[in-house]
């Protein structure tokens, strides 16, 4: 490949936050595209309809591009793959023990959280010209702008399928993954999984992105 390794102005927190990330698409957007058309059947506007299938298209084409990731990551050692099958567990188990309306919910909030994100890219200069990789730089634009273009369908299809309180149907995910790890989870998968949540949450206060 040939990006350098840290192509976030050198900087090895920023270029392996971004690495992180980008390990999340190929199975996060994958459950974000079942978990709206599993409502899909349910919702009767034209528009929205339309608007359902932008979105199924472009989440599709973000994982398909994401995976030219593999070849920087393998050129410089990165390990991608450990990082893809540690969420692929997660939302499996997330999956078989939640309802469609629930997995809805949990969607609508990953994508706030993905277009909070990308209205900083879009909107943030100082951060965008640390980006010192050409192909780096047109990938997370590119996403960017589409995450940016459909930020709202995964709400929408939820309000039209009846609504209701989305924190509480997240919560519940929340806190039955963190039961999970209470109790060791199955092989163990649930405690790596929520320390990894952890890690999440605590570098929203040293990330530019998320500040």
């Amino acid at each position: 490949a040939d990006s350098q390794k840290y192509w976030w102005s050198g900087n090895p927190f920023m270029t392996q936050f971004m690495n992180n990330l980008s390990s999340l698409f190929p199975y996060g957007e994958k459950f974000f595209v079942d978990s709206v058309r599993g409502v899909r059947e349910q919702i009767k506007d034209p528009q929205l309809q339309k608007d359902i299938s932008a979105f199924i298209g472009q989440e599709a084409m973000h994982s398909k591009e994401h995976a030219t990731y593999n070849e920087y990551a393998e050129a410089h050692g990165i390990d991608l793959h450990t990082l893809e099958l540690r969420i692929k567990v997660l939302l499996e188990w997330i999956t078989k023990f939640t309802t469609k309306k629930q997995r809805l919910a949990a969607t609508c909030a990953l994508e706030h959280f993905t277009a909070t994100m990308a209205e900083q890219l879009l909107l943030r200069e100082d951060l965008t010209t640390q980006i010192d990789d050409e192909k780096m730089y047109k990938l997370w634009l590119w996403h960017a702008i589409e995450e940016n273009e459909h930020k709202s369908v995964a709400y929408d299809a939820y309000q039209a399928t009846g609504g209701g309180d989305q924190q509480h149907a997240t919560g519940r995910i929340a806190g039955g993954v963190d039961a999970a790890a209470g109790g060791g989870g199955r092989g163990g998968h649930g405690r790596v999984l929520v320390e990894r949540v952890g890690f999440v949450t605590h570098i929203q206060y040293s990330c530019p992105l998320l500040a």
